[in-house]
């Protein structure tokens, strides 16, 4: 066990080698392209997140397991979507947030699966980094800015389509 204490908060870390494929989590689900890779934070990452409407969104879903970051920052609304693939998911990204990860924290690092392909914004995608929930108190908060809104209006529509779906 490792232990780690980030702002008088101390949490002890399961060292022992873990396999994403053996956990009982659906990382296709989540948007992962394939299983990721444990890895222990350095502490000089930045992680990002996109989001938008209530700001709780910032800090993800509270139903699931963790939080999906990403080490890529966007600088508009047309990039996050092309490195994140999120408005599928219907997450708007009107806002980036940048958060610092305390050193030794457990992130599942993978490559973004770019998503539904209607959705595909370029041959691009991001790495994404999902932080179990037990560990979020080691993540904090540094900033939140708006994303430049370079859509032209386009959204991503989550209905059948007969060119696409069977």
């Amino acid at each position: 066990m490792l232990r780690l204490v980030n702002a008088g908060k101390q949490i002890f870390v399961d060292t022992r080698p873990k396999d994403a494929v053996s956990m009982t989590f659906d990382w296709r689900e989540s948007g992962f392209e394939s299983p990721p890779v444990l890895k222990a934070a350095k502490g000089d990452e930045k992680l990002y997140r996109a989001w938008g409407g209530d700001p709780r969104r910032k800090w993800g879903n509270t139903d699931k397991p963790g939080v999906c970051f990403s080490l890529d920052r966007a600088s508009s609304r047309k990039q996050a979507e092309s490195l994140y693939a999120v408005m599928e998911y219907w997450n708007p990204v009107h806002f980036l947030t940048e958060f610092c990860i305390c050193k030794g924290a457990p992130l599942w690092v993978g490559k973004v699966h770019p998503g539904d392909r209607r959705a595909y914004l370029g041959t691009f995608s991001g790495n994404q980094v999902l932080i179990e929930r037990p560990y979020l108190v080691l993540v904090e908060e540094t900033s939140t800015r708006t994303l430049s809104d370079n859509l032209g209006g386009n959204v991503v529509h989550k209905g059948k389509h007969s060119r696409f779906d069977s």
